[in-house]
């Protein structure tokens, strides 16, 4: 009998060399433990014929046969669907209980759908929390924190605003002597490590002697975390190999390199729980996320949340472009031309958000580039335009005086993507496109917390009919049209 033999990290099969037949069987659940990843024609090794395209997540050789733990449900099944017989053998220890906090029910009240996702992770151990944006995600990993007890606990965000507003929260969320907790920090130029740590993954990357690469071009003038780290590497390297517990927020961005990296060394960590608004793509590259922390064990999406009234319904306006077909045929030149240069669209835009800015609305308009986030800041009457070069102090007051009403337009870069909460935020213009379905989604749902006089958000997407733009915009409206909740217009300009 073939046994699984199941590790913080990785799963060995044991037994295999003598199992009759299992060569056929390693073969079968390879096909369902690999993907060909986005882009994978344009390899060179692709190209010159030394690699077939295919990634794969269990291996194989005269010593061992493994996988990734986090992938032991898709392995189960297929051995349960095959009648293959095995059995299983745990050698992961369950820590004993040394953190001692309290959740602070009375500023904090747990919802019903926040109890099925703390619920699930105690009962799992691992897995995936799939929650929409604005679901609370931080105060329900404060309740998963206490309930698990366990220190030390690391809390892995992916930017520095991420990791101020999460440790703030946490302080809040988690009591100790009826006094907030004690909640340290790792990043944005500060080393302080308590039971309950919170770090940014550049930091944790580096500690590692790696170098910090962007998770994808959208992200690329995000800042990076330069925090100075010598004098207490081996301190934070002690901090990960010793964690009993994680939780990862924003794991869409764990099927990169650099944070498969960061997972795999925090090999005592016995609790390990990964937070979205959207984990899985349309590229199958899913299967890294789910290698790191298991499946999904709770979801609850935007519909469930609108209709249950903490969340507000969005009203999302496609505006059908039809340009002059473009000269050029590779992707940045079209997108330069047809985008960020193109007259007519950033006219366009400006008359848009004008309009709703004339109507008391408050307008956050997102861009890819900075090039084109300062062309709209000139042309739009009242537009404060922030990146990721922009000082934090700066990032934070452009917030702060959009919620007070200061200033009635934000214009941004992907920086807004994450972490950003600003309640009274009513309306939204996609304006830099992007072919990550996700994250127009979750760029959606920064407009959908509810707020005093606020029922509904407006959003404003464009379907440029343009090559490799079409395409970017259909990949958009198939993702919200998995919110049954989500209302789709089409607008066509002639």
């Amino acid at each position: 009998m073939l046994i699984f033999k199941i590790g913080n990290i990785e799963t060995d099969i044991i037994g295999y060399a003598e199992f009759p037949g299992f060569d056929s069987i390693y073969s079968s659940l390879r096909k369902k433990m690999s993907f060909r990843p986005d882009g994978y024609v344009f390899s060179p090794l692709f190209k010159k014929h030394k690699w077939d395209g295919w990634k794969r997540l269990i291996w194989k050789n005269s010593r061992r046969c493994y996988f990734p733990t986090g992938l032991f449900s898709i392995a189960k099944q297929f051995f349960k669907d095959n009648n293959i017989p095995y059995s299983i053998s745990d050698n992961r220890k369950k820590p004993e209980e040394n953190l001692f906090v309290n959740y602070n029910f009375s500023d904090f009240p747990i919802r019903d759908y926040q109890q099925r996702g703390i619920d699930s992770c105690v009962k799992k151990g691992r897995g995936i929390l799939w929650f929409a944006t604005g679901s609370g995600k931080t105060v329900v990993s404060g309740a998963i924190i206490e309930k698990c007890a366990v220190a030390p606990f690391l809390f892995l965000v992916t930017s520095i605003d991420l990791l101020e507003q999460t440790a703030e929260r946490l302080s809040e969320v988690l009591l100790k002597n009826g006094y907030p907790a004690k909640i340290g920090k790792i990043g944005g130029g500060k080393v302080d490590i308590q039971d309950i740590t919170v770090m940014t993954v550049q930091t944790a990357v580096r500690v590692l002697g790696k170098k910090f690469q962007k998770y994808d071009n959208e992200s690329k003038d995000d800042k990076t975390d330069l925090t100075l780290i010598q004098e207490h590497k081996e301190e934070i390297l002690n901090l990960m190999h010793n964690a009993r517990g994680v939780v990862c927020d924003e794991v869409q961005h764990w099927r990169a390199d650099i944070c498969q990296l960061v997972t795999n060394n925090l090999e005592n960590a016995y609790f390990r729980f990964g937070l979205s608004a959207t984990p899985w793509r349309d590229t199958g590259d899913d299967l890294l996320i789910q290698s790191c922390f298991g499946k999904t064990i709770c979801e609850v999406k935007a519909s469930e949340l609108i209709k249950k009234g903490y969340l507000v319904k969005p009203y999302i306006h496609f505006i059908h472009i039809n340009p002059k077909p473009s000269k050029f045929k590779n992707w940045q030149n079209i997108y330069k031309e047809q985008i960020v240069e193109n007259v007519y669209y950033n006219t366009l835009i400006a008359n848009i958000a004008e309009e709703y800015i004339s109507s008391n609305r408050l307008v956050l308009i997102l861009v890819q580039q900075i090039e084109h986030g300062k062309l709209l800041e000139d042309t739009i009457e009242g537009c404060t335009f922030v990146n990721g070069a922009s000082p934090k102090n700066e990032r934070i007051s452009a917030i702060k005086r959009l919620k007070n009403r200061q200033i009635r337009c934000i214009c941004s870069t992907v920086i807004f993507d994450e972490g950003i909460d600003c309640k009274p935020l009513d309306t939204l213009i996609l304006a830099g496109g992007g072919k990550s379905p996700t994250r127009a989604i979750q760029r959606i749902g920064r407009t959908l917390r509810p707020y005093e006089g606020k029922n509904s958000s407006t959003v404003i997407d464009f379907y440029i009919h343009e090559k490799y733009l079409e395409e970017h915009a259909k990949a958009r409206e198939k993702m919200y049209k998995t919110e049954e909740e989500f209302v789709i217009e089409h607008n066509f300009i002639d």
